[in-house]
């Protein structure tokens, strides 16, 4: 039976930027939206999911409206400062770069970021390489 992860809370006052959000108390670490893409690419792929028939040019200014209007939202969720967010236990003081499941204004930040068409669900690396290994341990122990 594989251990899963402790989860530690923080809630302190946050910086955010589109990709990333800084805390004070931790210098040096950014905490980015966990199993959400929000870049070009995944959101150009969105983009064309749902209308097909665009230009190039037409996605590429799409994507730009997007990102300003993510920008917009993150600025409006965070107005107050303050952000909750789910970590592994022990990650913010050893790691540099955290995904985190991010939560402003009672609100789910990495939800709302997909439901909105600002970013892509994203299976984290971490989680498949998981999954990868209990698969190929049940295929062994049952042949």
């Amino acid at each position: 039976m594989s251990k899963e992860p402790k989860l530690q809370h923080i809630t302190r006052s946050a910086d955010v930027s589109p990709g990333e959000i800084t805390l004070k108390e931790f210098p040096g670490r950014q905490f980015q939206f966990s199993s959400v893409s929000t870049s070009a690419a995944d959101m150009s792929a969105r983009i064309l999911g749902e209308h097909n028939n665009m230009t190039r040019s037409e996605v590429a200014e799409e994507v730009d409206r997007r990102r300003l209007d993510m920008r917009n939202y993150l600025n409006k969720a965070f107005a107050g400062g303050e952000a909750r967010l789910v970590i592994p236990k022990g990650a913010a003081q050893s790691s540099e770069l955290i995904r985190a499941v991010i939560l402003a204004n009672g609100e789910n930040i990495n939800r709302e970021l997909i439901d909105q068409g600002f970013g892509q669900y994203q299976v984290s690396s971490s989680f498949r390489t998981q999954k990868a290994s209990r698969a190929h341990a049940r295929s062994r122990t049952h042949p």
